[in-house]
């Protein structure tokens, strides 16, 4: 019976439509917040299908309304209906690809590229083009998978949600907008590119900045008793110092408190983000901190006061003014048992005649949107095409190959595939 459904499955959509379909998605330029056009092809081509789908309007926060021309983007939500008598499940993947800022969009944006950008090519078994891996090929497996079950006429008992969100870059904006308003379903698939991995955990993240103050250096002579008193960027060394070496897990007993995580074993980290001066005496500094499950933005606030304080009892001259957070997503932090985790696993085994791939090796513990449906109760894992090999990465960094965005052919079938069955399997 299951190979009768793969084959009906396979059937409904070819190989090279799905190959067409990431190109069309890779030729629409999606800079983060300026979704709306790509959101609407996805829409139109879902509609064609008979599929239902619509826009969903996602305003943009204040910080990102001096970066574009808009003051709006959207996401995408699409809805192939079941009976409602058994289990839902949504796909969410990011439609956004950099530069975000228009400052930063040029052609030197794609220095070294030995390809265009937005006109994919098929090349020894890959698709090149800008967003290939991240993540427009998560998106047309969705795609695919949604079409191929509408088309194989399959009868569904519980319903099946199409979420391409706008906004990964900016804090996840597209996948609160939709925890805030709907849809929900009981099982999720975040499809960012995992090669193909089954991911079950990841870190989150919470950005910070720290206000950091001192002696004006220009006013030594003026007022002689800050003449041997730390100015405001010494004591931003002070407080960089005391976090510690970045991108290396915190100790246990370190100044940040969490609970290690049996399978995130590499963090908490943190890194900094930038130094910027709001006057000669005023410093602030932006983190990028990394969460195991039970931290938050509350929790690190916490630990950033405590550290101020602790320097500003060591140094009689240093002066933390103040911290303030943003969580960008929560952890991810799903049972290897749960029904979504085991359904891609079985599906993945039956598409491709392999053994499937579970664990954070897939994402090596690099965030994704859909910890934000966990965090709201839906169930959700990471299963998605797209990887690049290691030994590539330090290639292109080096300059040897060119720095090009692709994804493999065969991971994206295989992906498409897996997605449907898996699809079936929850909602069916």
């Amino acid at each position: 019976m299951k190979k009768e459904l793969v084959n009906a499955l396979n059937e409904s959509i070819s190989d090279n439509e799905i190959i067409e379909l990431e190109k069309e998605l890779i030729r629409i330029p999606s800079y983060t917040m300026e979704e709306t056009e790509l959101a609407q092809f996805i829409v139109d081509y879902l509609n064609s299908e008979g599929i239902e789908a619509r826009l969903q309007e996602v305003p943009l926060p204040e910080f990102a309304q001096t970066k574009t021309e808009r003051n709006v983007t959207h996401n995408v939500v699409g809805h192939l209906k079941g009976s409602g008598e058994g289990s839902s499940l949504m796909f969410n993947g990011h439609m956004d690809h950099g530069p975000w800022d228009v400052r930063q969009r040029s052609i030197s944006s794609f220095e070294g590229w030995k390809r265009e950008p937005f006109e994919p090519v098929v090349e020894d078994g890959r698709i090149y083009g800008k967003a290939a891996q991240d993540e427009k090929g998560g998106i047309c497996g969705m795609l695919a998978a949604a079409v191929a079950i509408k088309r194989a006429g399959i009868k569904l008992a519980g319903d099946i949600y199409l979420c391409p969100v706008a906004g990964h870059k900016t804090h996840s904006l597209g996948t609160k907008i939709m925890m805030e308003s709907g849809p929900y379903a009981d099982y999720g698939i975040n499809t960012e590119n995992s090669g193909n991995w089954i991911v079950p955990a990841h870190i989150g993240i919470v950005t910070a900045e720290v206000h950091i103050e001192g002696a004006d250096p220009r006013m030594r002579y003026r007022l002689p008793e800050t003449m041997d008193k730390a100015t405001g960027f010494v004591n931003a060394i002070r407080f960089a110092e005391a976090l510690g070496k970045e991108g290396v897990r915190h100790p246990d007993d370190g100044w940040s408190s969490f609970q290690p995580h049996s399978l995130l074993t590499e963090w908490p980290d943190h890194r900094i983000d930038y130094i910027d001066k709001i006057s000669f005496d005023h410093i602030v500094i932006g983190l990028v901190l990394k969460t195991l499950p039970g931290m938050d933005k509350d929790s690190y606030k916490r630990d950033l006061e405590r550290l101020l304080s602790r320097l500003e009892r060591k140094y009689s001259d240093f002066y933390g003014k103040g911290v303030s957070v943003r969580e960008w997503g929560p952890p991810l932090d799903t049972p290897y048992t749960s029904p979504v985790v085991e359904a891609l696993s079985s599906s993945y085994n039956t598409v491709t005649g392999e053994k499937s791939r579970v664990g954070i090796e897939g994402r090596f513990g690099a965030y994704g949107c859909g910890s934000v449906m966990s965090a709201k109760g839906i169930e959700t894992c990471i299963f998605g095409p797209g990887s690049y090999n290691a030994n590539e990465i330090r290639e292109a960094a080096k300059g040897n190959v060119p720095p090009d965005e692709y994804i493999s052919v065969r991971e994206l079938l295989n992906s498409a595939r897996t997605m449907a069955l898996a699809a079936v399997e929850i909602c069916g």
